[in-house]
């Protein structure tokens, strides 16, 4: 007998967030001190299981003039040709030309991903050559690690003269990729026909490649976050980090990476005196572990005591200070056998 059914489909793309997406955003301070562990805490997520911190060194990038290399990316060429030329350039002694031979796509690509800041923009000078019509001199960017493109600088090629004669300043706007990890692509390209050529004036030059507030996100390392949507991160070197919480199902399957807080690290100078947990209770004495920084020269330490955090302060007159090594020293007083008191150390 025939039987028919009625049922619902949902279609959806996982790759478009709905209204109840929950990521780990992360909250805390924006500036921390180094080699001292810094509290930050992250939205959780339900049924997370685990939760990965990856943490990356911030670097800003400065304006690359082809004077350096590729230091800063990766090719995709083809032919025997030169990656830099002595001229023309815009400024300095080089710039970078691509140019269609032996193959119709030519490009360089940034081999670090870049974290885009407020006022981001990026800022070249480009001169195209001798290209057809079918030829075209492009910038892209990505926000998928290069796996799609969109595209911010086009210029065609005008047919058989030189479309610039003179070298053009560019400038885009990166405000719709603000918090955004990107990649960027300069890629000449051809639809069909094209000039099988490097020869002086054919190609795309293009030189003085400035991002502005766009950063180098390198030598990314990853921990553990506490279930209870937190973490410690201690700087072990001044400078810019990108922090990004990713939450794991069941331990096996991990999700997207969460935004990026952006922290920068400094050197702490102030005078900063800290207990250590090795604290000594002898028969008749007790031995307190502390380590102290960025102390004045001659400076006199000193134990202080109350019955509570609010004092009345006043000094432990049998107390003895001792060195035990590098920053660490140790102090002696008798034990009264009194549990209340609170001790501090102070230095004048």
């Amino acid at each position: 007998m025939p039987t028919s059914f009625n049922y619902s489909v949902k279609v959806f793309d996982p790759a478009t967030t709905g209204v109840d997406t929950i990521v780990p955003t992360i909250s805390g301070a924006d500036s921390i001190a180094v080699l001292q562990a810094a509290p930050f805490t992250f939205t959780k997520l339900p049924l997370a299981t685990a939760y990965d911190v990856r943490a990356r060194e911030r670097t800003a990038m400065t304006i690359d003039g082809a004077e350096n290399g590729l230091n800063n990316w990766l090719t995709t060429t083809s032919g025997q040709y030169n990656l830099f030329v002595s001229s023309p350039v815009a400024a300095g002694s080089k710039a970078y030309h691509i140019a269609h031979l032996g193959n119709r796509l030519q490009s360089i690509t940034t081999a670090a991903p870049l974290y885009v800041r407020s006022g981001a923009t990026l800022n070249f000078s480009s001169k195209l050559g001798i290209a057809t019509v079918s030829e075209f001199a492009r910038v892209k960017i990505s926000t998928d690690g290069g796996t799609t493109y969109t595209e911010v600088f086009s210029r065609q090629g005008t047919g058989t003269t030189v479309a610039d004669p003179t070298y053009q300043s560019i400038s885009i706007p990166l405000t719709a990729y603000v918090g955004s990890v990107i990649t960027v692509k300069f890629a000449f390209e051809s639809l069909s026909t094209f000039f099988n050529s490097a020869a002086n004036d054919f190609g795309w030059y293009f030189d003085e490649i400035n991002f502005v507030n766009v950063d180098q996100l390198k030598n990314p390392s990853t921990f553990t976050a506490s279930l209870n949507g937190s973490f410690n991160f201690i700087p072990l070197l001044a400078g810019g980090y990108a922090l990004e919480v990713r939450p794991q199902l069941y331990d096996e399957f991990p999700l997207d990476w969460g935004p990026i807080k952006a922290i920068t690290a400094f050197v702490d100078n102030s005078p900063r005196i800290e207990f250590l947990a090795n604290t000594t209770l002898g028969d008749a004495t007790l031995k307190m572990d502390f380590n102290t920084q960025n102390l004045a020269g001659g400076a006199v330490l000193q134990l202080i005591k109350a019955s509570s955090v609010n004092g009345p302060w006043s000094v432990e007159s049998g107390a003895t200070f001792e060195a035990v090594g590098g920053n660490t020293q140790r102090v002696t007083i008798p034990w009264n056998a009194d549990p209340t008191t609170v001790y501090r150390i102070q230095a004048n």
